[in-house]
């Protein structure tokens, strides 16, 4: 028996517009965590994609692939036969951090908190932590900013939460003209902060000596014009549920296995050498760090036009 769980099940996440109306987003998970290693895989009902999944194996750097090989293996053989093989199956990201910032999946993110964010917690030395929810622009998003927290983890392993509240700091962040960013105090009486999001746990399931939830939600508030005053409002409601959980059977792989030619944006390089991202072609696995520095020359850094194909190195 190895070590480790693995969890599967459905989420269901409702969506509060402006207008009054209610919108929902369906689908299901399955995921694998054994300590700091994490693979998390969720396939939405109402996406094209066959299933997004990200994974991590030293809290320090995140992989991500979207695989839509089923959707563009139908599109190609149907419009071009002959060129199936110069057409991509899947998109990738890799990121620095150990916290998933996901506005592309952010159940992903939601369910490592659930599931894989115990040694996360612990590590933490003040009340800031990363929010697992979109909060702000992008550019907020992607960099590991932290908020004002309060959580409650449970005594046994892993020491996962079974409570997050994430408070707003006072502070609207989002972007000016051509994307820049920017930073605006809440109108009075919220130039304080409010309660930003709440992440709880209703039940809880022992594998071994993992103690797991098996249902959670994650609620996030907004400020809402009314009149002339301001109130918060509930804004999106994320619903997860476990159907099946057990421990790990045999090992299992952590990263996101890349299966065919797969287009790659890296933020890996962001501080240290002055650019923001590479953009490369991969068709079978990720690349190491000194892979990407050794051929970065190559790279063009903003997309567009040809990726260069980068040998496997890792």
């Amino acid at each position: 028996m190895g070590k480790g769980f693995e969890v599967s099940g459905v989420f269901t996440n409702t969506i509060l517009r402006a207008n009054g109306a209610i919108g929902l987003v369906m689908g299901s998970f399955k995921l694998w965590v054994d300590g700091d290693k994490w693979r998390i895989r969720t396939i939405r009902n109402d996406e094209f994609l066959d299933y997004i999944e990200a994974g991590s194996t030293d809290r320090r750097q995140i992989y991500l692939l979207e695989s839509f090989s089923n959707y563009t293996a139908k599109a190609v053989m149907s419009e071009h036969p002959t060129n199936a093989a110069d057409w991509s199956v899947a998109a990738g990201q890799i990121f620095s951090g150990e916290v998933p910032h996901l506005n592309s999946a952010q159940q992903i993110s939601m369910l490592w908190l659930a599931y894989a964010s115990g040694g996360y917690l612990s590590s933490r030395t003040n009340n800031q932590i990363e929010p697992v929810y979109w909060f702000g622009a992008q550019y907020f998003f992607n960099r590991g900013l932290t908020l004002p927290g309060d959580w409650l983890t449970e005594q046994a392993l892993p020491h996962l939460p079974s409570r997050a509240v994430y408070h707003n700091d006072g502070l609207i962040r989002g972007t000016a003209g051509f994307g820049e960013p920017k930073i605006t105090p809440n109108p009075a009486p919220y130039a304080n902060g409010y309660t930003n999001a709440v992440y709880e746990a209703s039940s809880f399931t022992e594998l071994g000596p993992y103690r797991i939830p098996t249902a959670f939600t994650l609620k996030t508030y907004r400020l809402r014009p009314d009149g002339s005053a301001y109130n918060v409002v509930l804004n999106m409601e994320y619903n997860f549920q476990a159907t099946n959980a057990c421990l790990l059977a045999e090992p299992v792989e952590f990263v996101p296995r890349i299966f065919g030619r797969t287009d790659v944006r890296d933020l890996r390089f962001a501080s240290s050498d002055g650019i923001t991202e590479y953009f490369y072609v991969l068709t079978n696995q990720w690349p190491s760090t000194a892979t990407v520095r050794q051929n970065k020359n190559a790279f063009p850094v903003f997309p567009g036009g040809n990726r260069p194909v980068l040998p496997a190195a890792f």
